[in-house]
């Protein structure tokens, strides 16, 4: 390394705002304790980029070469899945959507799971053969059925190698993602009590909520424990409790 500055190869225009990139990078990190700069490239194009980053560790990561193998979640979704033909439709039902992108010298075996986030059990997975330079687009479809407090999980997608061990290559941090099941993008709105029905009937023609219904009398019946967390938009008809939800 070259104090302040270290040599990339890469040409211009494109170098020269690698260079701005890594000046604002190392300013913005200067005096902060374990601050770093990572610098990722396909080193393209030739010429030579001088990157300063004064007293900030600067790495330079060449990908898409030869030498380095890495296999990337580019992009992820989650939407609710159809029902399918001729059978009873679940409301749990989703299909997660991801992009993986390759790069490598051979083709790879790796398999694309799916986990409720911290959770053991896979809710599905998918094995893929990688083509090098190429994005390959999966669908999985799992059921996503919320916890016993009624909330919808957040999903963990990862990628792991042909014996399930999670996926070693150039770079750990893209072979995994966490994204909102689509439960989880909807407001929960509780009816606690005898609510009119054309109140609910206006909630529900918002395609974003999920309506409960319940009572005072049915929640006091359950053990503390068990108990579910009114966490949304709480509407109370007749008795109200003595402290509301927090």
């Amino acid at each position: 390394m070259r104090s302040p500055s270290r040599g990339c190869r890469g040409g211009s225009p494109g170098g020269r705002g690698l260079e701005a990139a890594t000046a604002l990078a190392a300013e913005r990190l200067a005096g902060r304790a374990g601050g770093r700069i990572v610098v990722l490239t396909d080193a393209a194009a030739d010429g030579e980029v001088a990157l300063a980053a004064a007293d900030v560790p600067l790495t330079i990561e060449r990908l898409a070469s030869a030498e380095v193998e890495n296999a990337a979640l580019v992009d992820a979704a989650a939407h609710p899945a159809p029902a399918e033909p001729g059978r009873p439709g679940d409301p749990d039902a989703t299909e997660l959507f991801a992009r993986v992108r390759y790069v490598g010298a051979a083709p790879r075996d790796v398999f694309l799971e799916a986990r409720a986030l911290g959770q053991d059990r896979p809710l599905a997975s998918r094995r893929l053969t990688l083509q090098p330079g190429e994005a390959t687009r999966v669908v999985l479809r799992a059921s996503l059925a919320p916890d016993d407090q009624g909330r919808a999980p957040l999903v963990e997608l990862a990628l792991r190698d042909a014996q399930g061990a999670p996926l070693r290559d150039a770079l750990d941090l893209d072979d995994r993602l966490v994204i909102p099941s689509p439960a989880a993008r909807r407001l929960s709105v509780f009816l606690v009590g005898p609510v009119p029905t054309s109140l609910e009937r206006a909630i529900l023609a918002d395609g974003h909520v999920e309506v409960f219904r319940t009572d005072l009398a049915r929640l006091a019946e359950l053990p503390e424990e068990a108990r579910p967390t009114l966490e949304g938009f709480v509407v109370y008809a007749g008795a109200v409790p003595d402290e509301p939800p927090p």
